[in-house]
């Protein structure tokens, strides 16, 4: 059997380490569980917002249709992208966005 002896101080400081490190495993697991939910909440989201859209070129305008190809958005852009988790890159007077 081992005997230690540890002096008051010392008992203290392990107290305070272990507390200490208690309260950070809890702080991490809060986070854990708020990042988690915030990245649920996000998806939900996104599958709610859904943007089914297509680039459609009229002369040498773009803008975008629905699957139906009925126009959403009037062609007025120099240039378009695809929609990805809600946004479509354009080109406007030079400008991209």
């Amino acid at each position: 059997m081992l005997n230690l002896r540890f002096d008051r101080s010392c008992l203290i400081s392990l107290v305070v380490l272990l507390t200490s490190a208690s309260m950070l495993l809890l702080s991490l697991e809060a986070f854990g569980r708020q990042g988690n939910e915030a990245g649920r909440q996000k998806e939900s989201a996104a599958k709610t917002q859904r943007v089914n859209l297509i680039p459609y070129r009229k002369g040498n305008k773009w803008g975008f249709s629905d699957a139906s190809k009925k126009l959403v958005i009037q062609p007025e852009y120099a240039g378009a992208s695809f929609f990805s988790e809600g946004l479509a890159g354009v080109v406007l007077n030079g400008k991209v966005g």
